[in-house]
């Protein structure tokens, strides 16, 4: 599948998700498990994304859970609401799929693959005195960013693991930063070539309107 198309079909699923109700989430799950079982990609690898997001699932369903209107569990005081159970289960369980999802386009579209997607799609944008040409560029630069500073990441931590927990944080952060400064200051100007893209097939472009069907049909 083209990675234009394999984006698009991403954003699709992501509107679907976010969205959709208990039929929806359903649907799509059976989507997402198919396409791993098509492409032999293990879903073991989404763990850890889904480990560094854990906060932020607690913080949802705290949300949810006491902070929605409705009938309580119990009749007693502090006790959470049915409703907001709920939406709150819902809505976590579709942004745990949509981790899977991530970390399935990211298995199986290359970074260059990736960036040429965004070009074309961001195309339009050039109209604007070139601004979908800069999107491309910033696009590049971040994923470079972010690599850089995962393997500084992982550095710092195997030299800290035995300090404390807080400890190990705040050098973490101190050298992540410092590092950052002197590497911008350090870097001169580079010309950053970008794979060609291509228009997607015609055919390929039913994928996301039947995935965009479907979902408006069973809401």
């Amino acid at each position: 599948m083209h990675p234009v198309i394999r984006l698009i079909g991403f954003m699709v699923l992501g509107a679907g998700l976010m969205a959709g109700g208990v039929k929806e989430i359903a649907v799509l799950t059976l989507l997402v498990a198919a396409l791993y079982l098509g492409s032999r990609t293990s879903p073991a690898g989404a763990w850890p994304l889904l480990r560094r997001a854990r906060w932020l699932f607690l913080s949802l369903l705290v949300l949810y859970f006491w902070f929605s209107p409705g009938r309580t569990v119990l009749p007693y005081y502090g006790m959470p609401t049915v409703e907001g159970i709920e939406d709150g289960t819902l809505r976590i369980a579709a942004l745990i799929l949509l981790v899977f999802a991530v970390h399935l386009l990211l298995q199986t579209t290359g970074r260059a693959q990736l960036v040429a997607a965004l070009c074309w799609l961001a195309k339009p944008l050039n109209i604007f005195s070139g601004a979908g040409d800069r999107f491309a560029v910033r696009a590049v630069l971040t994923l470079e960013t972010l690599t850089h500073a995962q393997r500084i990441f992982i550095q710092v931590r195997l030299k800290e693991e035995r300090s404390s927990r807080w400890r190990r944080i705040t050098d973490t952060a101190g050298t992540l930063f410092q590092t950052a400064v002197a590497r911008a200051e350090s870097m001169t100007a580079q010309v950053i070539a970008l794979p060609e893209s291509y228009h997607p097939p015609l055919y390929q472009w039913l994928y996301p309107f039947a995935l965009a069907f479907v979902i408006w049909r069973m809401g």
